[in-house]
């Protein structure tokens, strides 16, 4: 069960939830988890594998690399350095936009901040295969951009088929800026009927709406429900955010952000 499904209290309003729940082993995956397996799929391959261990050898990294018996992501320092050896250490020509070895998991999370290994493993192929290619690294800042594009969409896809409630509440913010104040989002749901818009769609069955809406369906409900699956999040300062990884593909944008995907019209 992915964590965003677990962290849905109301699927688990039924009888003996609890025994479920209780015995539930987690499976999310560390940044550093996530780093020691793109290295193990790198080690996989012929093509890479060679490069790989000499780049670990001259940046001192070799205790990064996954080794049967030993845990390579228990040595941060050298993961970092050898991400840094492979991609570069900055997300540009300075840290002003961030840092790669941390950036990158960072956007490729959910509100509960948690990254699957495919969507980890999809935005770096996707890099890797950015063109331009960058001359004295494989992957660089603008293809790891790229890459969270397309991790993003399959994301945003594999969403839709779980909770296809959550494509009209994305879609009724398209072009808008987040964060935005809570007041400012119901009044855009409300403005483009939005719950009105998920009942008509799940008129013929009720399991296409939140469980929430079981109970009232209202503006409130749906929010709740978005947070719920970590789809929005509701930020210290009471506005609500949308992670990268399911806005940039709905088309939000986000000042200083990843720049949503430019559409052929």
């Amino acid at each position: 069960m992915r964590v965003d499904q677990f962290s849905d209290q109301d699927l688990f309003q039924f009888p003996d939830s609890s025994k479920i729940k209780n015995d539930h082993v987690s499976l999310i995956w560390r940044p550093t988890e996530l780093y020691g397996l793109l290295l193990f799929e790198l080690l996989r391959q012929d093509i890479s594998r060679d490069s790989l261990k000499a780049l670990a050898t001259r940046d001192g990294a070799s205790s990064a690399l996954p080794r049967a018996g030993a845990d390579g992501s228990a040595h941060p320092e050298a993961q970092a350095r050898l991400i840094n050896g492979i991609a570069g250490e900055f997300m540009g020509s300075n840290e002003k936009r961030g840092r790669v070895y941390t950036w990158v998991p960072l956007h490729l999370g959910d509100a509960a901040h948690t990254c699957s290994p495919r969507t980890f493993l999809i935005a770096w192929k996707k890099a890797a295969e950015h063109h331009p290619a960058p001359t004295t690294r494989a992957v660089d800042h603008l293809g790891l951009i790229d890459g969270v594009r397309s991790a993003s969409a399959s994301r945003l896809e594999e969403l839709y088929e779980d909770y296809r409630w959550v494509k009209p509440a994305l879609a009724a913010l398209r072009r808008q800026f987040v964060p935005m104040e809570r007041e400012q989002l119901l009044d855009i749901w409300k403005s483009q009927r939005v719950v009105e818009a998920i009942e008509n769609s799940a008129a013929s069955n009720p399991l296409f709406t939140p469980v929430k809406f079981l109970a009232g369906s209202d503006l409130s409900a749906l929010l709740s429900s978005m947070r719920d699956v970590g789809v929005m999040e509701e930020r210290a300062n009471g506005k609500i955010n949308v992670p990268d990884i399911f806005r940039v593909e709905a088309e939000i944008l986000r000042r200083g952000g990843v720049a949503v995907p430019k559409r052929s019209l």
